[in-house]
């Protein structure tokens, strides 16, 4: 039940990332998606194998819910927030679109702890919405200074 659920979101979000309007063209999109990958999956890494604050489960359909959620929503949903930011919407509904994708990350996230694809030991909800903000913040800094060097070179 955990795979289909979230390989249907997954699906969902790519569908939604390739039609929403943006002002970032492809090549920097993929290049803010495979940093927020790489952050994500050394974040991860850190939380999980090294703290031991979260445990993952063993069968291989809630490993692969897992994988996708870590690889796939969580960079996809960090690029679209990232694009909603830099768009020209008025800012309440900017605020909105941004709290609903959060709220839909924690859902997920309640859902993977519900589903038992993993299990908190020392780890909380909280932190995982303290982790996914940092991660957004990481990204908004990286695009800035790499648009500020590449505004240099031309």
């Amino acid at each position: 039940m955990s795979l289909v659920i979230f390989s249907s979101i997954t699906w969902f979000l790519l569908g939604l990332f390739f039609v929403l309007p943006g002002k970032i063209n492809r090549l920097d999109n993929a290049l803010l998606f495979m940093t927020v990958i790489l952050l994500n999956c050394n974040g991860s890494w850190i939380f999980i194998e090294e703290m031991k604050t979260i445990e993952l489960a063993k069968p291989l359909p809630d490993y692969f819910a897992f994988l996708l959620f870590r690889t796939t929503v969580i960079p996809l949903l960090v690029v679209i927030c990232h694009n909603l930011l830099l768009s020209a919407l008025p800012a309440g509904w900017k605020t909105g679109w941004i709290v609903l994708a959060y709220g839909l990350l924690l859902l997920m996230e309640w859902l993977a702890v519900r589903y038992k694809i993993y299990t908190y030991i020392h780890w909380h909800l909280y932190y995982s919405m303290l982790y996914y903000l940092g991660l957004q913040i990481l990204v908004f800094l990286f695009y800035k200074g790499f648009s500020h060097i590449t505004a240099q070179e031309d």
